[in-house]
C-alpha cells in the first residue's frame, strides 16, 4: 500500500527543518537497487514511498525548493513519477555527478566561481 502524500510531505518538512537547524542548504540521499541485495534504499524510500528495484535513486532535498529525485532506471522513473510527481521533480540520468551539479546550480546552491 502506498504511503499517503501527506505522510511523505510531513517527513520532508521534518528533514528540512533539521537540515536548516544544522546549517545545511540541502540533503543528498542515495538508494542502491535491491536486486543485488542492496540495503541502503530505505533512506530514499522513507521520503518517496518507493524502494528502487533495478536502478539507483538519489534524493536531493533542498531546505527551500522542490525535492529532486534522480534515477538511472526507466522503471524507477515511471514509478516515482506516478507516486510523488505532485511534490517532487523526477529525473532520469545516465550520469549522477553531472545531474547533481546541474540540480545544485539550478537551486542556486553552488559556490561562486
Amino acid at each position: 500500500m502506498p504511503v499517503p502524500s501527506h505522510v511523505l510531505n510531513d517527513r520532508i518538512s521534518q528533514a528540512r527543518a533539521l537540515a536548516a537547524e544544522r546549517g545545511h542548504a540541502a540533503l543528498l540521499l542515495c538508494a542502491a537497487p535491491r536486486r543485488n541485495g542492496g540495503q541502503s534504499a530505505g533512506n530514499v524510500a522513507h521520503f518517496t514511498g518507493y524502494l528502487p528495484l533495478t536502478g539507483t535513486a538519489l534524493l536531493l532535498l533542498p531546505v527551500d525548493g522542490r525535492p529532486i529525485v534522480m534515477t538511472d532506471g526507466l522503471n524507477e522513473r515511471r514509478m516515482l513519477a506516478a507516486r510523488i510527481s505532485e511534490f517532487a521533480d523526477i529525473r532520469q540520468t545516465g550520469n549522477f555527478g553531472q545531474a547533481i551539479v546541474a540540480a545544485l546550480k539550478a537551486l542556486g546552491l553552488t559556490a561562486a566561481e
